[in-house]
C-alpha cells in the first residue's frame, strides 16, 4: 500500500459519531436489498487462479453496496481486489447472480446450512470456467442494525488534535464539510503538528466506506489504495484492525476504538480515537476525529 502523509492522520483515522444534534435529517435512500449481502471464505476452487483477480481467491465479499472486494493471494503475498457489482435474486439461494463488473458472474448453484457452491464465468464468455466452494462467514456484530452493513459516503469531518506543544485551537474541535485531506491538512499545519504539505493531494480524499456483517471494513480514497481490515461492534463500542495499510506510514493507526450508531435520520456515526505520530521524531499526538456518514446511493 501507498503511504499517507499529512495530517489526514486525524481525518481518515476516525470515522466518527459525535452526539452533536443533527438538525439537517437525510432521507434514506435505496439500497441494494440487504438480503444480498454474502461473504464467503472460499475453501476450493477447480481451478484455484481465476480470471480478473490476478491469484488464487480466498475470500469474497459482496456487501449491500455498489462496491464489492475480494482477498487473494498470488503466492507472495495477500492482496484485495475492488469491483463494481450487481446482484440479481431477492436473497442468497440457489440462482443468485452476482455480475462483477469487468471480471465475469458468479452463479449460486448450492446451499447447504453455510457451505456454498458457487460457478464462475469469466465477462465476455459463457462457458462456465470455475466452480468454488467455500463457507458463507457469519455476521459478527449483532448489536448494530443490519442497515448500517453497506456503503457510507462522508457528508461532515470534525477534528481535533491535542498534545505537547499543539495550540489551543486544535484542542477545541473542528467542524468540514466532507473530507478534504487538503483541507484539513493547511487548517492543522503549522498549529504544533509537523506536515510536509508537498505529499498531501487530493488523492487521499476519502471517497467511501464499506461495512460488512462479516465484520469487514474497508476505506477508498480519491486516488490511492484503499485500505482493507475488520471491525468489531459491541454495546456500540468499535474496534478496527487493519489487515493491509502501509505499516510505515506514521498518521493512520493499523488499531483504533471508538463507538458506532446509526442515527434516526439514516445516517451514521462512527467515533475514533488514538494515538498518532506525524513527525520522524516520534512526536506523539492525541487525535480525535468525528464522521457523519450518509448512505451510499444505489444506483
Amino acid at each position: 500500500m501507498k503511504k499517507i502523509t499529512g495530517i489526514l492522520a486525524v481525518a481518515a483515522m476516525m470515522l466518527v459519531a459525535c452526539n452533536k444534534k443533527n438538525d439537517q435529517p437525510v432521507v434514506i435512500p435505496e439500497a441494494p436489498n440487504e438480503d444480498f449481502q454474502l461473504s464467503v471464505q472460499v475453501t476450493e476452487s477447480t481451478p484455484q487462479i481465476i480470471p480478473g483477480f490476478g491469484g488464487k481467491l480466498l475470500e469474497l465479499d459482496l456487501p449491500a453496496s455498489k462496491t464489492g472486494f475480494a482477498e487473494v493471494s498470488n503466492g507472495a503475498q495477500n492482496s484485495i481486489v475492488t469491483f463494481e457489482f450487481e446482484a440479481h435474486a431477492t436473497k442468497v439461494e440457489v440462482g443468485t447472480t452476482y455480475v462483477l463488473k469487468g471480471i465475469g458472474t458468479f452463479v449460486v448453484t448450492a446451499v447447504e446450512g453455510n457451505n456454498i457452491t458457487m460457478t464462475f464465468t469469466p465477462e465476455g464468455s459463457t462457458t462456465v470456467y470455475a466452480t468454488i466452494k467455500g463457507i458463507i462467514l457469519p455476521g459478527k456484530n449483532p448489536s448494530i442494525p443490519s442497515k448500517a452493513f453497506r456503503g457510507w459516503t462522508i457528508a461532515e469531518t470534525w477534528i481535533s488534535v491535542s498534545g505537547k506543544g499543539i495550540s489551543n485551537e486544535l484542542s477545541a474541535i473542528k467542524k468540514f464539510e466532507g473530507f478534504s485531506a487538503l483541507t484539513i491538512c493547511k487548517y492543522v499545519s503549522g498549529k504544533g503538528v509537523n506536515i510536509d504539505m508537498s505529499k498531501v493531494d487530493e488523492g487521499w480524499d476519502v471517497e467511501k466506506i464499506i461495512l460488512t456483517a462479516s465484520g469487514k471494513i474497508i476505506i477508498y480514497f480519491k486516488g490511492k489504495d484503499p485500505y482493507y481490515g475488520d471491525f468489531t461492534v459491541s454495546e456500540g463500542a468499535f474496534k478496527y484492525i487493519f489487515t493491509y495499510y502501509d505499516e510505515d506510514d506514521p498518521i493512520l493507526s493499523a488499531e483504533a476504538t471508538g463507538s458506532f450508531g446509526v442515527l434516526t435520520n439514516g445516517q451514521a456515526r462512527l467515533e475514533v480515537n488514538g494515538s498518532v505520530k506525524t513527525d520522524k521524531a516520534g512526536k506523539t499526538y492525541q487525535a480525535k476525529g468525528i464522521f457523519f456518514l450518509d448512505p451510499e446511493k444505489a444506483e
